[in-house]
């Protein structure tokens, strides 16, 4: 288990507001697209407060899901940036799968590799971050949620 501690979420959340803050700026220095990269920071602090359930996170799960996360998305960041810059508004001189290559990093890693990861990879380690036991405390919370709201509307 990974330890992190409340300051250090508290820090992490006030640095929300000053990675969009730093994107706005880069889009108006005609810089945007490096602010995809402080868009995966946000994601990343977002992820790793999605993991932490007190002041742990699980190894396998922030190893998978926010550093293998992050990797794949810088990969297709920089990918994307790098054919964008090298081509431009030309046509490059070969395709990837037909594709113009910062579309094909845009489309295919990005979006598609991004969709992929996730989803076979939380389908993967689902009895790690919802084990059987946290869903059924769930249901039960939430029929109590129900039977609550039930009777408050009876009361009226």
């Amino acid at each position: 288990m990974i330890t992190i501690k409340e300051k250090t979420k508290d820090i992490m959340v006030l640095m929300l507001p000053v990675f969009w803050v730093l994107i706005i700026i880069f889009v108006y220095n005609g810089i945007a697209l490096y602010g995809m990269y402080l868009a995966i920071a946000i994601a990343t602090v977002s992820i790793i407060l999605g993991l932490s359930e007190g002041e742990k996170i699980n190894n396998k799960l922030f190893i998978t899901l926010c550093v293998g996360w992050v990797i794949l998305m810088t990969v297709s960041v920089t990918g994307m940036i790098y054919y964008y810059n090298l081509f431009g508004n030309d046509a490059p001189s070969f395709t990837i799968l037909g594709m113009h290559p910062s579309g094909f990093f845009l489309y295919i890693v990005y979006w598609l590799g991004n969709l992929l990861f996730l989803s076979l990879n939380l389908y993967r380690l689902k009895d790690i971050w919802l084990p059987e036991k946290k869903w059924d405390n769930f249901v039960e919370y939430a029929k109590t949620i129900q039977v609550n709201q039930t009777k408050s509307t009876l009361n009226k």
